[in-house]
Formats: C-alpha cells, sequence, structure tokens
C-alpha cells in the first residue's frame, strides 16, 4: 500500500499517540462565539437552512414557582434514584419507570391546582 507504514503511524502524520499526548485543546472563550441570531443568520447564508427557535410545549401547569418547587421536592421524595429507574427499563423491567411516571403525573395535578 502506498502511503501507508505499518509502523503505527500515517506518512506525514505522526504516531496518534504521541501526537495526542502533545496536542492542546485550549477552550474557546465566549465571547469569541456568536450570539444565536448571528449563527443562525450565518448558517442561514453558508447553508440556506433555516434554524428555529424553540418553543414553549405547552403552557406551565404551575400557577407559581413555590408550587412548582413543592412538586418537584414531593416528586423526589417519592422517586429518589432515577439510576434505578433507568437500570431497570435497560433490564426490561418496566414497571418502577411506569411508577415513576404515574407518580409525577400525580405530583403535577396536586401541585397545579
Amino acid at each position: 500500500m502506498r502511503g501507508l507504514s505499518f509502523g503505527g503511524s500515517m506518512q506525514g502524520r505522526g504516531i496518534p499517540d504521541e501526537l495526542k499526548t502533545h496536542k492542546q485543546n485550549p477552550l474557546v472563550a465566549h465571547e469569541n462565539l456568536p450570539h444565536a441570531e448571528e449563527a443562525a443568520a450565518l448558517y442561514h447564508l453558508e447553508t440556506g437552512g433555516q434554524l428555529t427557535a424553540p418553543a414553549p410545549f405547552a403552557a406551565p401547569p404551575f400557577p407559581s414557582e413555590d408550587h412548582r418547587k413543592n412538586s418537584e421536592a414531593a416528586f423526589t421524595q417519592a422517586v429518589p434514584d432515577l439510576m434505578t429507574l433507568l437500570d431497570s427499563a435497560v433490564n426490561r423491567d418496566y414497571v418502577p419507570l411506569q411508577t415513576a411516571v404515574k407518580t409525577l403525573i400525580a405530583t403535577v395535578r396536586q401541585y397545579s391546582v
């Protein structure tokens, strides 16, 4: 094969693991990034595509921030470990996740009035 060396490197590129140790990945300061509106305009200019801004799915069900916080606290108390729910669901035991969803619905209804 031309241009390929089997010694663990790519011709003209070096050994990837060696390069990785010397590579610096500086963070990009947020000041150097465009605002959402500017990024959307640039995307439209470069690709012709259109980005849409996310819109709320529905009106918030809670009459106040306190009601929302109380609902969240009640749900967290009833269902303290979401990882257990996900673990159960991944292992085909869907009952805990179904129960948690029903609990979430009940707590939202309780605090949305």
